[in-house]
Parts: structure tokens; C-alpha cells; sequence
């Protein structure tokens, strides 16, 4: 039986992951998660919350759990862009001629 990886079901997903890792994760680390031949970044901030988001970086689709938590956000450790607990690229370590770029990963309740 085939599942599509997009549909995941929120509550299922919320207490797999909330089950699974909240007493595996201290803060300021960050873990992958596969479910469902899907990946995800799960990683407690500095301030004791569990988020999770996509696993991929949306400049070059690294994976974020190669990166690190800081405060509450999670850096990519390619060219460094850090997304918080809702996807929301927040800021970036390069001028992209003065644009703002508007880039948001998906992000998933715990």
C-alpha cells in the first residue's frame, strides 16, 4: 500500500513526534526525523520548545539537522540561513542587493 508522503496526518504526526523525541532532545540540539518517507528537522530551542519543519534548506536543499540551533532558530550550516519553529527564513548572512527575501519552509505542530 502506497502512501503519498504529502499527506500526513497532523494529529498522528503530532503525537509520533511528540512521543518519539521530546525527552530525546536537550536544548539547543536538533534531530531528523523520517515518517513516512518524509523528512523532518525536529530541534528544541534555547527556550525549551520542540519544533519541527522541513528538512532542507531552501537555498540548496541541505539538510537542516547538519546545522545548529541557535537561540530558537535553526542555521543551515551550508551558507548559514537560519528558519525558525514556523519555516520563516529570518534573516540572511549575505546582501541580496537589498531584497528581502520572502522564503518559508513547511512547518509542523508538536
Amino acid at each position: 500500500m502506497s502512501v503519498s508522503p504529502t499527506a500526513i496526518e497532523p494529529v498522528t504526526a503530532r503525537w509520533l513526534m511528540t512521543a518519539f523525541m521530546s525527552r530525546d532532545i536537550e536544548p539547543g540540539q536538533v534531530k531528523e526525523v523520517v515518517f513516512w518517507r518524509r523528512e523532518f528537522a525536529v530541534f528544541r530551542g534555547l527556550d525549551g520548545s520542540m519544533r519541527c519543519i522541513e528538512n532542507r534548506c531552501a537555498h540548496r536543499n541541505l539538510k537542516l539537522s547538519l546545522g545548529q540551533v541557535e537561540g530558537c532558530t535553526l542555521r543551515c550550516a551550508y551558507h548559514g540561513w537560519p528558519y525558525d519553529g514556523e519555516g520563516k527564513l529570518v534573516d540572511m548572512s549575505h546582501n541580496d542587493f537589498g531584497r528581502q527575501l520572502k522564503v518559508a519552509l513547511q512547518s509542523f505542530p508538536i
